[in-house]
């Protein structure tokens, strides 16, 4: 049996993070609430508010439970772990353990706090910090951007072709070879689709460009990955994008 939390530290500081400002609750291990404030998130102001809970503690063990460590609670997270402070990821909590009182900062705060009190300490989520988490985090965005744009230029050029006979049959999914056809299109003035045809090879390029953009995207993330977990990469039905999910 592992301890919980109540057990191991004497408070708990739960903290909403947002993008300019976070807002704090700290609890006792009775789940008491000891103190609340806010602080902008600026250097001078998060270490004050490190020493003021340290004040609070006064020598004794605290935990910090923080929503968002790799997004807008990541400066705060990084100035902690550089203390040697103890620091956990809290998930947002749900509507219905606000019980009915709806969503303010201040409740958020004392849930984050609240939520990681009865855990046991091998439940808790450690922070996924790094310059390659990091990395991986703004890769996975930008490759979820791409494949929404295109997405949506596949299925607008298949609307075009469908809507026009420009000897293209798009009753089926185009092939990487369709789009590489239709790109290099020379266009004709007297064609009465001619600007019809430019359209296409217009949104066909960009189609192209992007599969060039994902396949770099690719190549990247699997240097990152390699260097991460190399021996997960190894394993029958691990590849780099799925390592790279679940290494954020």
């Amino acid at each position: 049996m592992f301890p919980i939390v109540a057990e191991k530290y004497k408070f708990v500081v739960g903290v909403d993070t947002h993008a300019r400002k976070h807002v704090v609750s700290v609890i006792n291990n009775l789940g008491t609430v000891i103190d609340r404030r806010e602080f902008r998130v600026l250097t001078i102001d998060i270490n004050k508010f490190i020493n003021w809970s340290l004040r609070i503690a006064q020598g004794e063990n605290v935990l910090f439970a923080i929503e968002g460590t790799s997004s807008y609670g990541e400066t705060l997270t990084n100035a902690l772990l550089t203390r040697n402070l103890s620091v956990v990821e809290v998930r947002p909590p749900r509507i219905k353990s606000r019980g009915g009182d709806g969503k303010t900062d201040q409740i958020d705060s004392e849930l984050a706090a609240l939520g990681v009190l009865r855990l046991p300490l091998n439940k808790l989520i450690t922070p996924r910090t790094g310059c390659d988490r990091k990395l991986l985090r703004v890769l996975l965005g930008s490759r979820r951007l791409i494949i929404t744009q295109q997405i949506m230029n596949k299925n607008a050029l298949i609307a075009l072709l469908r809507g026009s006979e420009l000897g293209v049959d798009a009753r089926q999914p185009l092939a990487y070879t369709d789009y590489q056809t239709i790109a290099n299109w020379k266009i004709r003035k007297n064609d009465q689709f001619s600007l019809i045809r430019t359209e296409a090879r217009r949104i066909a390029k960009s189609v192209l460009v992007m599969h060039n953009e994902l396949v770099d995207n690719k190549v990247t993330l699997y240097g990152i990955v390699s260097k991460l977990a190399p021996d997960l990469l190894k394993q029958p039905g691990i590849g780099p994008m799925v390592l790279s999910t679940f290494s954020v």
